[in-house]
């Protein structure tokens, strides 16, 4: 039965690839996730700030840093810098 249960898996993977595309776009997901978490890690930052030091345009940053504080890496730390720009902060299961 192991023996069927493994031949099925064999054919499913041959069968059901993941496009380039998307394995490209993970990568970069990826890429860009821990770029903006290491330049996270030394101390809260604003968007601007983030977008300096990984030298990505302020939109990009937004969407990456509201995705990762949708899945609880991130979270606004409560303060502001000129009542303009919220700091973002690792959580601490990050």
């Amino acid at each position: 039965m192991a023996e069927k249960k493994n031949l099925t898996i064999t054919y499913m993977k041959e069968k059901r690839t993941v496009p380039e595309e998307v394995k490209t776009r993970v990568k970069e997901f990826a890429r860009i996730k821990k770029s903006i978490l290491n330049t996270l890690e030394p101390g809260p930052k604003t968007i601007p700030q983030v977008a300096a030091e990984t030298k990505l345009d302020i939109a990009s940053v937004t969407y990456y840093l509201m995705s990762l504080r949708k899945y609880g890496e991130i979270e606004e730390t409560g303060e502001t810098i000129e009542d303009a720009y919220h700091l973002y902060r690792l959580t601490a299961r990050s």
